[in-house]
């Protein structure tokens, strides 16, 4: 009897389990959709590689930026420095933990899935440690992957379950790119983008 409620409840948690990591895997696709639908809106890049892990997000947020949207979502107000300093650690801290991203992206043909470690083999095989363009490295990016850059993203920061940040990096060239960080909030099922906070642009 007893092993088979303890059968019982092992499989009942087994398929929370999967439901749940489903949820968190179909909320990152729409996460990241979300933000490439914009990028294609505003810019008419053609194709662009998207690599397949995350990286370490780049926040410059202060006091100054916390409007009244990020005042109702991360709860704290303009003048609270110890929270916001708070939040940038976390943040970064949390996208430090490199994960995959969903290939299902790549559906887009605009979007070319790429290994982060081929991108960074190619970048150390410029036979000129010395250029610091690296004109071999985007030479083969244009006229061989035939793409005009590279799109990369950190891992989504749930602040809380319906709300959530992300920071993007787009580059096209040696000093061709911008990286941004994105808050988002989930209503009626649908995620979409309240804020956008420029982190760089070159």
């Amino acid at each position: 009897m007893r092993t088979g409620i303890k059968l019982l409840l092992f499989t009942l948690f087994i398929l929370v389990y999967a439901d749940v990591n489903s949820q968190i895997k179909q909320d990152k696709i729409d996460i990241y959709n979300c933000i490439l639908i914009e990028h294609f809106k505003a810019d008419s890049v053609n194709t662009l590689l998207l690599i397949d892990s995350t990286c370490t997000a780049n926040i410059n947020l202060k006091h100054k930026d916390i409007d009244s949207i990020l005042v109702k979502h991360l709860e704290f107000r303009n003048t609270d420095f110890d929270s916001i300093i708070a939040f940038r650690k976390s943040y970064k801290n949390h996208s430090k933990n490199k994960t995959i991203v969903p290939v299902e992206l790549a559906i887009d043909n605009r979007l070319k899935y790429f290994k982060e470690d081929s991108l960074i083999s190619l970048w150390n095989s410029n036979p000129d440690t010395l250029d610091f363009d690296n004109s071999f490295f985007w030479d083969y990016l244009y006229n061989n992957l035939k793409v005009e850059g590279f799109i990369q993203f950190s891992s989504p920061f749930f602040y809380k379950s319906n709300f959530v940040i992300v920071y993007c990096s787009i580059i096209q060239g040696p000093l061709a790119g911008y990286g941004a960080n994105y808050f988002l909030v989930k209503e009626n099922n649908t995620w979409s983008i309240l804020k956008e906070k420029w982190a760089f642009v070159m």
